[in-house]
């Protein structure tokens, strides 16, 4: 009963945080994520590996702030730092780039200005508008829910997978944008037959 009330609970929050479509980026790298029958074994544990690897040596950094998302060796890195901070990107990239079989590497840190109520805050808004978002691919019936992953960071959604074709990635990415607590929307999905998959 628990789990039935949470599912509508996430569908009434999706269908009432609406407004107009906020701004969609197509990002220059792009991610190709299988299909769940087309998954490689090999290739997941690769991504695993390499994840693993380099969260081992950001933390020999003591740089905590930043989360690497991998998909078929390339490797997209997100989080929020200060400009304190910000020398710590350069590590995390070239850290990134060290790992074997990584293919490509994409930076998509923030530098923000912060107090750390503030900040707390964002990540609370963050994971809502996480969850918003995986419902309503859940719901849309022209793109496969499985096939695609999200992570905000203060209030823009990083969109990442496989999509069947541009037009299934448009509308995932305009799904997205109308929720009214997204400032904007950045895709970085592969069509299931782009090149750089083969």
């Amino acid at each position: 009963m628990k789990v039935i009330f949470k599912k509508i609970t996430v569908i009434l929050l999706s269908l009432l945080l609406t407004s107009c479509i906020q701004s969609v980026v197509a990002g220059s790298f792009v991610v190709g994520n299988f299909l769940t029958k087309e998954k490689l074994f090999s290739s997941t544990q690769e991504d695993i590996k390499i994840k693993s690897n380099i969260k081992k040596e950001l933390i020999k950094e003591n740089i905590f702030f930043i989360n690497p998302l991998v998909e078929e060796g390339r490797v997209l890195i997100t989080g929020q730092t200060t400009n304190e901070y910000s020398f710590d990107i350069n590590k995390a990239i070239d850290i990134s780039w060290a790992q074997k079989g990584v293919k490509e590497v994409a930076n998509e840190i923030q530098i923000v200005q912060t107090t750390r109520p503030k900040w707390l805050l964002s990540l609370s808004k963050d994971a809502l508008i996480t969850t918003l978002a995986k419902a309503r691919i859940l719901y849309l019936k022209s793109a496969r829910y499985s096939n695609y992953k999200f992570k905000t960071i203060n209030s823009i959604v990083y969109i990442y997978g496989l999509g069947k074709d541009e037009a299934e990635i448009r509308r995932v990415a305009e799904a997205i944008a109308k929720i009214s607590l997204v400032k904007k929307v950045i895709s970085y999905v592969v069509e299931i037959n782009d090149e750089r998959r083969k």
